[in-house]
């Protein structure tokens, strides 16, 4: 197992009861998992935490997860 240590922005709070914005969540996960995975453990939309940055660098859902790393899930964005 690995531990990980995620934060959502925008309206992602909403979908995970009692969720501390200031502490985020930490989580065990096992080794070899992907973003797509937590998305999942977590029952976030897909379609809504399209955004990941772990540690300031963008991240793909398909990338593995490393244990200690500071991960955030954002809404995907538009501009005009």
């Amino acid at each position: 197992m690995i531990t990980v240590s995620v934060k959502l922005y925008g309206t992602l709070p909403r979908h995970i009861p009692g969720y501390d914005s200031q502490a985020g969540i930490t989580m065990q996960v096992e080794e070899g998992s992907t973003f797509e995975d937590l998305i999942r453990i977590l029952h976030l939309p897909p379609a809504e935490a399209r955004v990941i940055i772990v540690e300031g660098v963008s991240r793909k859902a398909s990338d593995t997860v490393s244990n200690g790393e500071e991960i955030g899930f954002f809404l995907p964005m538009a501009g005009g």
